[in-house]
């Protein structure tokens, strides 16, 4: 890639400024203050923008240099270049109420569509961080420039060859252990421990319910004694229905019910049975006690709240199905009104029947509108209605078909408590005085009775909360596998990190020593064989198979070694194929004739794969340098 040309609409001391360039070396000359790093700065500025990569004051003091010194309104400019198949014009309004961007390829003769993503395909993947710390050295600063000890480092770390750099090995393996941290807190170490103890338990009180005296059966003879053994058993059958009754109350009263629930299941096995009066009044005032708060006297009150409740929920249920309520005969309003408006306007023409029309629409409208509103109303009282049945009733006020449906389950559950109750009252007028001697007489057995049924009755509740907790706990249970296999998966990770950080010579940094190696024989003419850089990015020099640190070396010498490295990451880092023009401002004052002979010659040279080259500078060594050689070069004088 190379640049063609660009166009200066205004940028720092530029207003309306064209600049041609060429391939090969150019060299823009100019003595101070000229506008060389002002040029430098906008060709940055076109590839990338001003972003907030650098820092929000680092932005907006370079935006504040650059800004036009007239019309900064005309902030900005275009920038053309080719890839070798296509010529692309880069266009951008720097001014913060445009701040345009556009990427257009002339040769096809179209915008591009996603020009950020096309304009980073066209420099290989570059960031701006890599291009300034590689192919673009800003003045002065050659040496280490804009943290080029940082970026070559993180790719060396990184082991990345593919030019991306979003890939930090130490910040990705931080942010891995810092997931692993967050993996660890969401572990319940007890899960399974506890898990294991709830089914253990529930094992057991399913072997303790399955036996007939766990399960509140009846000790031998008893039936017989009391003559009532069938009313004992029928009872007995219905004492599940009764404790799902309870267990579904409201929230309110659900201690109540349950507690009558209890004494139904060992009532109604044990009043038929003759236990004893006080027992069958007990549980009679008890199941009373339930009814009475919420609201029910008997079967008929239970019946009564079902079907008014069903006959509400299906009124409101038709006012807003189909917009009935209140949409319907509004939108017919709407019509009318329009109808009337037409009919009045036609009225200007011919008065007569447009106004008899106008007049008709106009009371059509206003009566849907109306009843509209009227439905509307209906329709939220009902909702209202309902809101304060189910919260009584089910302990929300959601109004749906659920709800209904669980409203008329609870009344279907309060029935057969009613019915049991009616059955109790009725058998309790029945047995008289004799009942109540034979339950005098059988009390003792019928008492061991009560409590191996009470005993049933405990653990049978005991058993549905173990089952819940069960169920929870299992969820924690297959939560810790998960998050287990999910921290298994980051260790892998972090190992594999590490080992391919370990392994730095057989990537990128293997290559950028090799690379960096020959051109450093060339530029000091055979002194140094080859230059290292470990993973900490210290320099280590190879002269005739003695060591010496980049630190040992004259000023002169480590200008080149940098040089080199600069040259050797701008041709590992871009995408394969992408060859970036060299940057390079004020950049060789250090330099003495030598060895600015030798690194101009290396960049006219093939080594330097043919990339373009511009030379920003205040003096004539350069020049004079490429004259001598007779190396060709595009000369720019800026006045």
């Amino acid at each position: 890639m190379h640049f063609l040309d660009l166009h200066i609409d205004g940028f720092g001391k530029f207003h309306n400024f064209d600049l041609s360039l060429a391939e090969g070396i150019n060299v823009i000359y100019g003595t101070n203050e000229a506008g060389k790093s002002t040029i430098h700065t906008f060709i940055r500025a076109m590839l990338y923008g001003f972003t907030r990569a650098r820092g929000v004051e680092a932005e907006h003091d370079l935006m504040a240099r650059c800004t036009p010194w007239v019309h900064p309104e005309v902030y900005g400019g275009k920038l053309r270049l080719t890839d070798g198949k296509c010529i692309y014009r880069i266009e951008r309004s720097f001014y913060k109420p445009k701040n345009d961007f556009l990427l257009y390829n002339e040769t096809e003769e179209r915008a591009e569509r996603d020009p950020e993503e096309k304009l980073h395909s066209l420099l290989g993947g570059v960031s701006e961080a890599a291009f300034c710390s590689t192919v673009s050295v800003g003045q002065l600063k050659s040496r280490d420039s804009e943290g080029m000890h940082e970026e070559l480092s993180r790719y060396i770390r990184n082991m990345n060859t593919s030019g991306d750099i979003s890939l930090d090995v130490k910040e990705a393996l931080e942010h891995l252990e810092r997931q692993k941290s967050l993996l660890e807190a969401r572990l319940y170490p007890e899960a399974s421990k506890e898990y294991t103890s709830v089914i253990s338990r529930i094992r057991k009180l399913e072997q303790e319910l399955r036996s007939p005296a766990g399960a509140g059966g009846q000790p031998a003879g008893t039936a017989e004694a009391t003559g009532s053994g069938a009313a004992g058993s029928a009872a007995a059958g219905d004492a599940a229905a009764v404790r799902q009754a309870s267990g579904s109350a409201a929230a309110g009263n659900a201690a109540a019910v349950r507690q009558a629930s209890g004494s139904a299941a060992a009532g109604n096995a044990a009043a038929p049975e003759a236990h004893s009066r006080e027992i069958m009044d007990s549980y009679i005032a008890r199941s009373r006690e339930a009814l009475e708060k919420e609201g029910f006297t008997g079967r008929a009150s239970v019946e009564k709240a079902r079907s008014e409740t069903d006959t509400l929920y299906q009124s409101w249920k038709d006012l807003n199905e189909s917009g009935k309520a209140g949409r319907n005969p509004k939108l017919a309003a709407i019509f009318l009104m329009l109808a009337a408006v037409s009919a009045a306007a036609g009225a200007f023409i011919r008065t007569g029947v447009f106004m008899v029309f106008a007049g008709f629409f106009l009371i059509l409208a206003i009566y849907y509108l109306i009843s509209g509103n009227r439905e509307t109303r209906a329709a939220k009282e009902k909702e209202q209605e309902l809101r304060k049945i189910f919260a009584k009733h089910l302990g929300a006020e959601e109004v749906s078909g659920r709800a209904i449906t669980a409203f008329d389950e609870r009344m279907d559950k309060y029935l057969v408590l009613c019915g049991r109750l009616e059955e109790l009252e009725l058998l309790k007028v029945k047995e008289g005085e004799g009942a109540e001697s034979a339950a005098e007489k059988n009390a003792p057995a019928q008492e061991e009775e009560w409590n191996l049924r009470w005993a049933a009755e405990r653990k049978i509740r005991e058993l549905e909360d173990l089952r819940d907790r069960a169920g929870e706990l299992r969820a924690l249970v297959d939560s810790n596998r998960r998050v287990r296999e999910d921290m298994e998966a980051l260790d892998l990770a972090m190992d594999t990190m590490r080992e391919l950080a370990s392994s730095m010579k057989s990537s990128f940094g293997y290559y950028l020593n090799q690379t960096a190696s020959k051109i450093i024989r060339v530029l000091t003419g055979g002194a140094y064989e080859s230059l290292d850089v470990d993973n900490a990015m210290t320099i280590t020099l190879n002269r005739r198979g003695r060591f010496v640190p980049i630190e040992q070396t004259s000023g002169g010498t480590a200008e080149q070694i940098w040089f080199a490295l600069r040259i050797a990451a701008a041709k590992i880092i871009p995408a394969e194929g992408t060859v970036l023009p060299l940057i390079f401002d004020e950049s060789f004052v250090l330099y003495d004739r030598r060895r600015l002979q030798s690194a101009l010659t290396w960049l006219a040279g093939p080594d330097n794969d043919g990339r373009q080259v511009l030379i920003f500078t205040c003096r004539t060594d350069e020049l004079d340098s490429l004259e001598q050689s007779g190396t060709r070069c595009h000369n720019i004088a800026l006045s």
